[in-house]
């Protein structure tokens, strides 16, 4: 994740590496998310994020960054 907060996190706002957790609650049993180690429910200054809406992110960004360079390549064949 980039400094856009997009994509799989690997560090929290406070500079600390971030963890994967499952989650063991009724509402999403088996759910997959990041976290700072130092984050709880009632601090929310630290990093929390699904890893499913994470990965749906860094999809996003790498069909958009295969396009761009698509585009380029096509424009560079053009040229030559």
């Amino acid at each position: 994740m980039g400094d856009t907060g997009r994509g799989l996190p690997t560090y929290c706002r406070c500079g600390t590496r971030v963890i994967r957790l499952t989650s063991k609650t009724i509402t999403n049993p088996g759910r997959l998310f990041h976290k700072c180690p130092y984050g709880d429910e009632n601090n929310r200054h630290h990093l929390f994020k699904w890893t499913d809406e994470s990965m749906v992110e860094e999809i996003e960004d790498m069909k958009q960054k295969f396009d761009e360079i698509e585009r380029a390549s096509s424009t560079f064949e053009k040229g030559l």
